[in-house]
């Protein structure tokens, strides 16, 4: 364990199922505080069920496993609601709703999770807005927005509550390489500012600019450090 760092994400052992089928097996897993992970793998290697057990889509069945201190062989439907108050969850189509504005898209997730004063809802909403790049944009509906606003937009949401882990699937897969390159920033700024990120992508030209860890999802494992040609076997 890293020193003067708390393990946000910890799998030991663990067998990760889709269905009954295993898509990974006996893998050790670890992230720490401020972390930024991408995830590596080619379709069907086991990237989205990885990041669906960490947010307890997928129930974790062998192996042991804890995502911000919540044991997931153990999680009740009170537990799971509990946990995911500590996650940011981001995803390739944005996931927003379409009949309501910016700023009503993220009170809508406030009040869902507990939020009650109003003055203290508004504030926050204006404080990742700000973040995000979005002030100017709060009464927008969502089809107003570009791709990237979007994306900028469901990641405000994803901050709402102060996450301890940010899970992205795919994020910038819809989006244009400019796009891509914004939202990349902003997620990294987000991991310098302590809060880890695990990202599913196949964007390489990112992975080398942000040096940050990579791990491969193949042959039911995960992979730390692969080769420069095991990563560009991955993403082709």
């Amino acid at each position: 364990m890293k020193e003067n760092t708390n393990c946000i994400v910890s799998l030991e052992r663990a067998s990760i199922f889709q269905g009954k089928i295993c898509v990974l097996e006996d893998i050790d897993f670890e992230v720490f505080d401020g972390e930024f992970v991408f995830l590596i793998g080619k379709t069907g290697s086991g990237k989205s069920s990885l990041l669906k057990t960490l947010y307890a889509d997928i129930p974790l069945k062998n192996g042991k496993g804890q995502v911000c201190n919540a044991d997931l062989r153990k999680l009740t439907l009170k537990r799971i609601s509990e946990l995911r108050r500590k996650l940011g969850i981001v995803f390739q189509n944005f996931e927003l709703l379409t009949d309501r504005s910016v700023s009503d898209n993220l009170e809508f997730v406030l009040r869902a999770t507990g939020w009650n004063k109003s003055s203290a809802i508004h504030s926050r909403i204006d404080d990742v807005l700000e973040l995000v790049g979005l002030s100017e944009k709060k009464q927008k509906m969502p089809f107003e927005l570009s791709g990237g606003e979007q994306q900028r937009l469901a990641i405000a949401r994803a901050l709402l509550n102060s996450p301890h882990l940010i899970i992205a699937d795919e994020p910038t897969g819809n989006l244009d390489p400019s796009t891509a390159k914004g939202i990349l920033d902003l997620l990294k700024m987000i991991s310098e500012g302590g809060t880890a990120v695990v990202m599913a992508s196949h964007d390489y030209d990112a992975m080398r600019k942000y040096s940050s860890r990579i791990v491969l999802c193949k042959g039911k494992k995960l992979v730390e450090a692969p080769r420069p040609e095991e990563i560009e076997e991955a993403i082709a």
